[in-house]
């Protein structure tokens, strides 16, 4: 397996896809600084998994999927190698891909202070960034699989066009007594009780706009990433059973 992954992350070295993984992460870093400096380690979070993560996961996915794709994966149909392994490999990829994006963010929030020499609104501990990283990547990853699929099935704009919406609209609901049944909710609801950050930006603390008490519940947690781990190998398997059966044409 690690042979497979190997060779899928040799693919995209020295490709647009590489950048992204880079690119995204510092814009949402350069915007937080420019534009709200006071607030930019809650802006920095925010920012992230509101609008800038959809974004650079339903790119990067679609992107990699592409990698093949744009023979309509002749290059490896064609070869004796497990079919599945190669799909596994490649969502690998988006995993590590998704997690140095938002390693870019944890640090970046955490050198914040060696940078910005004012009074941050909002200041978010070590811990407790540590803790936002790893749940954003854990309830995202589902989506590395599914974007793939749809890169393939319907293309890169249109896996934008679909998924990313989807998050916006589903994060604005991730207030709501129903966001367990939305997983695209769930990193917006987690982020409530973790960085005390509510989907709007602002801080979950009472008078602000969409707060209430039930969001600061770490109950969510484990739900949260119990049901995102199912999906991720739901997905996975059912998008490799796919990615088996096809053949060359």
């Amino acid at each position: 397996m690690l042979q497979y992954f190997l060779s899928e992350n040799l693919k995209i070295k020295n490709t647009f896809l590489k950048k992204i993984v880079w690119i995204m992460p510092i814009l949402t870093v350069l915007l937080s600084f420019f534009l709200a400096a006071n607030y930019f380690q809650v802006d920095s979070y925010n920012w992230w998994y509101a609008m800038m993560l959809p974004g650079s996961v339903s790119l990067t996915c679609a992107l990699l999927s592409k990698v093949d794709g744009s023979m309509k994966n002749r290059a490896v149909l064609a070869l004796p190698v497990d079919l599945k392994k190669i799909w596994f490999a490649k969502v690998f990829v988006g995993i590590k891909n998704l997690s140095i994006s938002c390693i870019i963010i944890f640090l970046s929030v955490q050198l914040s202070p060696l940078v910005i020499d004012r009074q941050v609104i909002g200041e978010i501990s070590f811990l407790n960034s540590l803790a936002a990283t790893i749940l954003l990547i854990i309830t995202f990853m589902w989506q590395i699989p599914l974007c793939m699929f749809l890169g393939n099935k319907i293309g890169i704009f249109l896996t934008l066009l679909i998924n990313v919406p989807l998050n916006i609209i589903f994060m604005i609901l991730s207030v709501k007594k129903y966001w367990w049944a939305i997983p695209f909710s769930y990193p917006a609801r987690l982020m409530c009780p973790v960085l005390k950050i509510l989907p709007n930006g602002l801080l979950a603390k009472p008078r602000s706009e969409t707060f209430t008490p039930e969001l600061l519940n770490y109950s969510s947690i484990p739900f949260g990433v119990s049901i995102s781990i199912i999906l991720l190998l739901a997905v996975t398997y059912f998008t490799a059973r796919w990615f088996e059966k096809q053949e060359v044409v």
